[in-house]
């Protein structure tokens, strides 16, 4: 957990590489409460690279926002996942077909490309390895990259948002959950 004043220090650091960079200290809420807010949450080594990431960014003029840092975090943690792009995944699905023996083109090579879950998952949502035609690349690969890409972009989502997020989220599912099981039930009942 990041404390306050961690965030103080890492806002003197910004303020060192962007003098235009003016917090608001003052104040029964101030900057360092909203940045505490939005970033309390994260490791401090992973808040830090990412600070220090978002401010050798070439061409920045302004110092980064709190969601700037934030989706800076997430984008290392993916590397560090070690998440392929989506032209390395396709790549080696296709390589995949072209090792298997006897001309089998029934896919499922293995690599640790093949084997990373969101690679899995976008195969899964083609309908596996089976349903996936061969000779028909250029349809295939692009169904691939929208799906990949949907899959890549939610997880972005999930892992970026704030937990206060993700708690609203559940408990309001939960709820849903729980009024359309109601309905169901009372469906159920007037049809026996």
């Amino acid at each position: 957990m990041t404390t306050r004043i961690d965030i103080k220090n890492l806002m003197a650091f910004i303020g060192m590489a962007f003098p235009n960079f003016k917090p608001i200290l003052d104040g029964e809420i101030n900057s360092v409460d909203v940045f505490h807010t939005l970033l309390g949450d994260i490791d401090i080594a992973d808040l830090k690279t990412a600070v220090q990431a978002c401010c050798a960014e070439s061409g920045r003029a302004f110092a980064p926002s709190a969601g700037e840092i934030r989706g800076m975090v997430t984008k290392i943690n993916i590397q560090v996942q070690g998440v392929p792009s989506a032209g390395e995944a396709w790549a080696e699905i296709i390589g995949s077909f072209e090792r298997m023996p006897g001309g089998n083109m029934a896919g499922g090579g293995s690599t640790p490309i093949l084997d990373h879950p969101v690679v899995r998952e976008a195969i899964r949502q083609m309908g596996g390895f089976r349903s996936i035609d061969y000779d028909n690349q250029m349809a295939e690969r692009a169904h691939f990259l929208r799906i990949y890409e949907d899959i890549t972009r939610r997880e972005f989502t999930k892992q970026a948002q704030l937990p206060a997020v993700t708690e609203f989220v559940e408990a309001r599912r939960l709820t849903i959950e729980g009024e359309i099981r109601k309905l169901t039930d009372g469906l159920s009942k007037t049809q026996d």
